[in-house]
């Protein structure tokens, strides 16, 4: 039994995002891109927004005017694909948050299914597991019935 602790001691963790799937991290990276992307564009945009609307007042063509206009609804646009981006971000989180943490979106006090499950050791190591469990639950049947029969 110890060398079973001593094998435990050495398992490696692994993050479980460290394990996503090829296509999430793509999502994610492309996800990321976009958005330092779309704010830097912004960003330069603001600039250029105050520097068209001086041109607009001090000239008053119609032109300036409408370039001003359609360079303001264009960054209006872009801050309005950044919350879209944000939105996009979340459903991709929630399609795969199974992956990340199945255990997330169960009902509390539900039982879960636990599938493909791995035991290292010696087939008498594993023995010694089960009888050690049969003797607990066995002894929790019977600390149940002692208290039913003390009530």
């Amino acid at each position: 039994m110890n060398d079973l602790i001593d094998k435990m001691d050495s398992v490696e963790i692994v993050d479980a995002k460290e394990m996503l799937p090829t296509e999430i991290k793509t999502a994610q990276e492309d996800f990321d891109y976009s958005q330092e992307k779309i704010k830097g564009i912004i960003e330069t945009g603001e600039g250029v927004l105050e520097h068209a609307a001086d041109i607009a007042k001090e000239t008053g063509e119609p032109r300036a005017i409408e370039v001003f206009s359609q360079l303001a609804k264009n960054l209006g646009d872009l801050a309005k694909s950044v919350m879209e981006n944000n939105k996009i971000k979340s459903a991709i989180r929630k399609d795969h948050a199974d992956i990340v943490n199945p255990q997330k979106n169960t009902i509390p006090g539900s039982l879960t299914q636990t599938n493909n499950t791995i035991f290292v050791g010696s087939a008498a190591e594993l023995l010694n597991m089960v009888d050690e469990q049969q003797l607990k639950v066995i002894e929790q049947i019977q600390d149940e019935s002692t208290d039913i029969k003390s009530e």
